[in-house]
């Protein structure tokens, strides 16, 4: 793939974030209210991160085909997956259906592989080679401190939901 650690971690965190924001725009349009569907209170949301590394890594092997459906196809199944695994694991911590699938989540998680693949990664990696290791270095300081704090956090708080749910 030809990425150093601190630029994957940049990456992480960049999608991380990007994806948190995905998820304030979905809930603002379908349901007209702000509402943070992470785990997280802060703005990250890394199953998104998690996804688009994942996605990056499996395209570096499939560059031999097309790269568009491949992309699509790559977005699709770790999407897919992805959502699957996230959502069995916050609903077997909050001991309740908080998460859904729906039968889109799949095409948009193809078109996202698509838009990852051929057009954000290229741009991100670029800028983020062009800005100083120091910058780098202070942004995920203060990512990784907040985010693992908050991760934290939001499993607790999962758990404690379960316990109060169950007593009920």
């Amino acid at each position: 793939m030809g990425y150093e650690l601190y630029e994957l971690l940049l990456l992480f965190s960049i999608y991380s974030i990007i994806g948190w924001g995905i998820g304030i725009c979905s809930s603002a349009l379908t349901k007209g209210i702000y509402e943070n569907r992470g785990i997280c209170r802060g703005p990250y949301c890394p199953s998104y991160g998690i996804g688009a590394l994942l996605i990056l890594f499996s395209i570096n092997y499939l560059t031999m085909y097309h790269v568009v459906f491949m992309s699509f196809l790559a977005g699709l199944a770790i999407g897919t997956i992805l959502e699957i695994l996230v959502m069995s694991c916050v609903n077997g911590l909050c001991g309740g259906k908080l998460i859904s699938f729906r039968w889109y989540h799949p095409l948009l998680f193809g078109a996202g592989g698509v838009i990852l693949v051929c057009h954000l990664n290229t741009l991100l990696t670029a800028v983020i080679r062009s800005i100083s290791p120091w910058v780098h270095f202070a942004f995920l300081i203060l990512f990784w401190l907040f985010f693992v704090s908050q991760f934290i956090e939001g499993i607790s708080k999962m758990m404690r939901f379960k316990k109060r749910s169950t007593i009920s």
